[in-house]
């Protein structure tokens, strides 16, 4: 949430601090085609967005039996966005779109708890203690599915909320949608926004010494219970 607070009141670039450099943030806006040019001439930039992965890419064998459904997704959306490494301006309405989607999900989760609470509360005053140990044990929201995924941290707060904010931009000001974006290989410009495929803020190894490639996450995952190993080199 805190990344998203940032940029809407101040702008500028966030990125994790497991994050490395690979092109100076100057030039990241270079090389970029323009898909809109119905709208008028260039936009100026007001953000820089990264295709975190996309089922329609295969770059290895687990991505492509995932696009085919033969294992489980390990993202929250098929074509996903990356929030690890943002650049936008101030007020931007895709960051403002993500806060809103955020409190909503936090209201309706306060408000569920509120509910329950009182549900068991009643069921303990009239003595009912069985079912009101029943209701205790009831799933959570945000412990149960959402859009075939579990409301964990990543779909409440996280690339799946933003990534919905920015298809939802992306479709309402260009008419740009999901699917226009499949098997992306080069940076565009869409209206004010620049979206980079895959290689952009998540390349492989193989992918660094590309033109399309911006800066690389380590995935040090210092979040997680126990902390991962990099997936990636030192650089």
């Amino acid at each position: 949430m805190i990344r998203y607070l940032l940029l809407l009141t101040n702008g500028g670039v966030y990125s994790d601090v497991d994050t490395r450099p690979i092109m100076h943030m100057s030039q990241w806006a270079t090389g970029v085609e323009n898909w809109t040019p119905a709208l008028g001439p260039r936009y100026p930039v007001r953000m820089i967005v990264g295709i975190e992965g996309d089922l329609h890419i295969w770059r290895n064998w687990e991505s492509f039996f995932q696009s085919i459904g033969l294992i489980k997704c390990g993202r929250h959306r098929p074509l996903q966005f990356t929030q690890w490494t943002i650049a936008a301006q101030a007020s931007h309405p895709i960051l403002i779109d993500t806060v809103r989607r955020i409190v909503d999900t936090s209201t309706l989760a306060h408000a569920w708890n509120i509910t329950h609470r009182r549900q068991i509360e009643a069921l303990e005053a009239a003595n009912w203690r069985a079912r009101a140990a029943k209701v205790m044990q009831r799933k959570k929201p945000w412990d149960g599915d959402t859009k075939g995924q579990k409301l964990s941290v990543q779909e409440w707060t996280g690339p799946a909320a933003f990534t919905d904010a920015v298809l939802s931009y992306l479709l309402a000001t260009a008419g740009v949608r999901e699917k226009d974006l499949y098997g992306l290989d080069h940076p565009v410009q869409i209206g004010d926004v620049i979206v980079l495929p895959v290689n952009g803020f998540n390349p492989t190894d193989q992918d660094i010494s590309t033109t399309e490639s911006r800066s690389i996450h380590m995935f040090r995952g210092s979040w997680r219970k126990p902390p991962s190993e990099s997936k990636r080199p030192k650089l």
